[in-house]
C-alpha cells in the first residue's frame, strides 16, 4: 500500500492530465466525493473490520445459539489472517530498514545486506570513554 500511495502521489505531482482525471472522477456522482487513495485503502481496512464485527456478534450471541461455535471458529480464523497480514507488513518494514542501512554504508559497492533472516532491530551511538579522548561509535543491530 505504501508503494502504491507513493506512486500515486508522484503521478499526481508530475502528470497534470492524470491529476485532472482523478479530480474529475472524484467529482463523479458514483465516487461520492471519495478520492482514489480512499478507495485503495479499503481492502486493507476490511479484515480488521471483520474481526471487530465478529467480536461484537459473538458478544451479542446467546450461549445457547447453535451458531456460536461457528462464529468463534470464524473469529479465530480472521484473527489469524489479520495477524499474518500484520506480520508480513512488519517484515516488509524491516526489509526496508535494512535496505536503508545498506544504502548508507554500501555506496558504490556491490554489497547486499538484505536477507530473509536479517532484520533491523535498533541503531544508536555508544561512547567509549577514555582518558585521552571519548570516541563515539554507531551501532546497528
Amino acid at each position: 500500500h505504501e508503494q502504491t500511495t507513493k506512486l500515486l502521489s508522484d503521478l499526481i505531482k508530475n502528470n497534470n492530465e492524470f491529476s485532472a482525471f482523478l479530480q474529475q472522477q472524484q467529482n463523479n456522482q458514483k465516487a461520492k466525493g471519495q478520492s482514489l487513495h480512499s478507495f485503495l485503502i479499503l481492502p486493507i481496512q476490511r479484515v480488521p473490520r471483520y474481526e471487530l464485527c465478529l467480536k461484537e456478534i459473538i458478544k451479542l450471541t446467546p450461549t445457547t445459539n447453535s451458531d456460536l461455535t461457528n462464529l468463534k471458529q470464524c473469529f479465530d480464523k480472521i484473527c489469524n489472517v489479520n495477524k499474518s497480514i500484520n506480520d508480513r507488513i512488519n517484515e516488509h518494514h524491516d526489509r526496508e530498514k535494512v535496505k536503508s542501512v545498506e544504502q548508507r554504508f554500501a555506496i558504490g559497492q556491490n554489497v547486499s545486506l538484505v536477507a530473509p533472516a536479517r532484520t533491523y532491530i535498533k541503531e544508536g551511538y555508544l561512547k567509549k570513554v577514555s582518558r585521552k579522548k571519548d570516541i563515539k561509535y554507531l551501532f546497528i543491530l
